[in-house]
C-alpha cells in the first residue's frame, strides 16, 4: 500500500494560540468590551474561553460564554484525509433567541456580541453566522417595536453591536465577506492546512512539528 503523499502544514502550538491573542488583546480591546462572547464550534472554543478569562483578569468583566455549531468542513476519514471544505454551512447548535420564556433565552438587542472562531478560511463560516445572528437581532428588534409601538421609529437594532475575532487569517481570496461585523484577526497564516493542536493524537510529536515549522522560511513542514 502506498503511503499518502505529504502535504504543507502551519502547525499551530496551543502555546501559539494564546501568545497570539495575548498579543493583540490590548489592540482588540481598547474600544470594545462584549457583553457576550460567541465561540463558533468546535475551533472557536479554545480562544473563546481565553479570551473570556483576558476580560475577566485584565478588564474585571465576566463576559458570558455561548456557543453555536455549524458544519461547514466534511469527514473525509475513509480516503485517507482528515476534512475536505464543504460547500455549505450547516446549522448544527444555535441560541435560544425565539422564545423568551424557554430555556437560556438570549436577548440580543442592544448588546455588544463577539463571535469568535480559531480560523479565517474562505469566510464562509464566520459570514453565515455573522448574517443568521443579524436575523435573529432583527426579528428580536420587529418583536419589540410590535410590542411597543412608541419604538417604532427608533433604532431597528437598538444599538447592537457584532464583532468578529479569529486568532488565525488565511492570506487569499475569500468567497463572501462580512456585512454588519467589524473583522479582526490576531495572524495571518500562508494558504496551506493549518494543523491545529486538538486535531493531534500525539501532542509531543505536534509541538516537535510546530517547533521544525518555526524553523522554515514559510512557517510551515510537510507532514
Amino acid at each position: 500500500m502506498m503511503a499518502a503523499p505529504k502535504i504543507k502544514k502551519f502547525i499551530v502550538a496551543y502555546n501559539d494560540i494564546h501568545k497570539a491573542i495575548h498579543d493583540t488583546f490590548p489592540t482588540f480591546s481598547a474600544d470594545f468590551v462584549p457583553d457576550y462572547v460567541i465561540a463558533i464550534g468546535t475551533g472557536g472554543f479554545l480562544p473563546a474561553r481565553i479570551l473570556r478569562s483576558f476580560y475577566k483578569r485584565l478588564l474585571k468583566k465576566t463576559v458570558p460564554l455561548y456557543t453555536i455549531g455549524l458544519n461547514l468542513y466534511e469527514d473525509m476519514g475513509n480516503l485517507g484525509i482528515d476534512n475536505v471544505m464543504g460547500t455549505n454551512v450547516v446549522k448544527v447548535q444555535w441560541l435560544n433567541t425565539t422564545d423568551p420564556l424557554g430555556h437560556s433565552y438570549v436577548d440580543l438587542l442592544g448588546k455588544k456580541i463577539l463571535i469568535v472562531d480559531e480560523i479565517d478560511d474562505t469566510r464562509a463560516t464566520l459570514s453565515f453566522a455573522v448574517e443568521e445572528l443579524w436575523k435573529d437581532i432583527d426579528r428580536q428588534a420587529e418583536t419589540r417595536r410590535a410590542e411597543q409601538p412608541e419604538l417604532a421609529n427608533g433604532d431597528t437594532d437598538h444599538g447592537t453591536v457584532v464583532r468578529t475575532f479569529v486568532v488565525h487569517n488565511k492570506v487569499k481570496p475569500k468567497r463572501v465577506e462580512v456585512r454588519r461585523a467589524e473583522y479582526f484577526a490576531c495572524v495571518e497564516v500562508p494558504d496551506v492546512w493549518v494543523f491545529y493542536p486538538w486535531d493531534s493524537l500525539d501532542i509531543h510529536e505536534h509541538d516537535k512539528l510546530a517547533d521544525a515549522a518555526k524553523q522554515s522560511p514559510d512557517g510551515t513542514v510537510l507532514v
